[in-house]
């Protein structure tokens, strides 16, 4: 499990310690590209990276540069989270009992369903179909779309919402735009040489065997 949870001790007051040492500060959760949502998970359970390689079918020559014929796929990651209405930990900032990011919870709701509120929050970024920033404990992805986001909620999970959504990469392709500008000079035809490869003009004339073919196709009425 990624994230965090409650240790109790006899003799210790109950404290928030760190699950796992991939964490980070600002806390994992998504971003959209425009910075107006910015959705923390409260626990993340745990994540899958997928990193491809396609490489080329057709024989390579010998010699020739092997990196040209592999291409690298799209990343797709996969993170399963989970909202609550008891969050045992600030978004940012020092705790107040000495582990960076985590403050003691005194049981209570921050307010009515707020695990709902986030998931909804989730949900509405994701229909947004717009690029969102993803923080994991392996890696920052700077710009993802968000692919699918499932969710079972049952009777045992009580009073929290535990989702699964996968993200993928996108290309963005850049277009340019080039002109080019150039002058036509016709050939000189004075030069014999010109005249000779210079495409004849028939003036509507025919040869006499095109002539009668005309004449016969007339005749058979293939011309109105």
């Amino acid at each position: 499990m990624i994230g965090w949870f409650t240790r109790h001790d006899v003799e210790i007051n109950p404290r928030k310690v760190p699950a796992s040492l991939f964490s980070r500060e600002e806390g994992f959760g998504v971003d959209s590209s425009d910075k107006t949502d910015s959705i923390r998970f409260d626990l993340l359970v745990d994540e899958s990276h997928t990193l491809e390689f396609e490489a080329s079918d057709h024989p390579i020559e010998n010699g020739a540069v092997i990196t040209d014929h592999v291409t690298q796929k799209l990343r797709t990651c996969t993170v399963t989270g989970m909202f609550t209405n008891f969050p045992d930990r600030n978004e940012f900032g020092e705790s107040t009992d000495g582990y960076t990011g985590v403050q003691v919870s005194d049981g209570t709701p921050v307010k009515d369903n707020r695990a709902r509120e986030l998931f909804i929050e989730l949900e509405n970024l994701a229909m947004q179909r717009k690029p969102v920033r993803l923080v994991t404990a392996l890696h920052v992805y700077p710009e993802m779309i968000i692919t699918s986001l499932p969710v079972k909620f049952g009777a045992e999970d009580g009073e929290s919402i535990k989702f699964t959504m996968t993200l993928r990469e996108f290309k963005v392709a850049e277009l340019k735009k080039t002109v080019a500008f150039g002058k036509f000079r016709p050939p000189d035809m004075k030069s014999s040489e010109n005249r000779t490869i210079a495409p004849k003009q028939t003036n509507g004339k025919v040869s006499a065997k095109g002539k009668e073919l005309v004449d016969a196709a007339v005749s058979a009425g293939g011309f109105n």
